[in-house]
């Protein structure tokens, strides 16, 4: 449940002797390798290794492998492995964070990382914002430091164009109704956010209360 990114060297260095447990981590844009492991022993499971300056999982020899599987390596620039191999589970693609630019390593809603990941006792019950793991209960869990929360969408949702009359020019502005979903009424929902997508990018435009 860690999120290990940006960092000018590596993500994590499992020395030699350890036998580290290295579980639903999201390690990403680091300067060097994402996790470089001297060590033959420990367990590497549901991480998100993605976008790192040097490999995504680097081995000093084969014989230093941990136990690999159910990750997401994907576009680290020298490959996603050094003297060792994917695993059971494991996957490459986009994570298709929600704003990785601004440090936000949230998974949008069609992540392949949701649901990727496997369920053993040495993963964590809930995640880095204390959402329950996996989520909906009795599912597999999602790959990373956060678990898409399960959720019902808002309800009656209008766009409208209107009007800016607070204006002395010509101004339309686009006004946004709904209303929450009684479904969601044992989630505790803060606040919404709300986005602008197109084909190539996502921004964050405003983060509102719930209430």
């Amino acid at each position: 449940n860690n999120i290990i990114c940006n960092n000018s060297h590596y993500g994590i260095v499992a020395s030699y002797y350890s036998a580290p447990t290295i579980i639903n981590n999201t390690v990403a844009f680091n300067g060097e390798h994402g996790i470089s492991s001297q060590s033959g022993t420990g367990i590497v499971m549901n991480n998100i290794i993605s976008f790192n300056g040097g490999n995504g999982i680097f081995c000093t020899s084969p014989e230093s492998s941990p136990e690999i599987s159910y990750n997401n390596v994907f576009a680290n620039q020298w490959g996603d492995f050094f003297n060792c191999l994917p695993g059971e589970g494991d996957i490459s693609a986009d994570p298709l964070f929600i704003d990785a630019v601004n440090n936000d390593y949230h998974l949008r809603n069609d992540s392949p990382c949701i649901g990727a990941g496997f369920m053993t006792p040495e993963v964590p019950d809930t995640d880095i914002e204390r959402t329950p793991r996996p989520n909906p209960p009795d599912s597999y869990p999602d790959m990373g430091a956060f678990e898409y929360p399960s959720f019902s969408p808002p309800l009656n949702f209008i766009g409208q164009k209107v009007l800016n009359r607070s204006l002395s020019q010509v101004e339309y502005i686009n006004k946004l109704n709904w209303q929450s979903n009684p479904d969601n009424a044992d989630l505790n929902i803060v606040n919404y956010r709300i986005y602008q997508l197109n084909d190539e990018w996502i921004s964050l435009l405003v983060e509102l209360d719930a209430n």
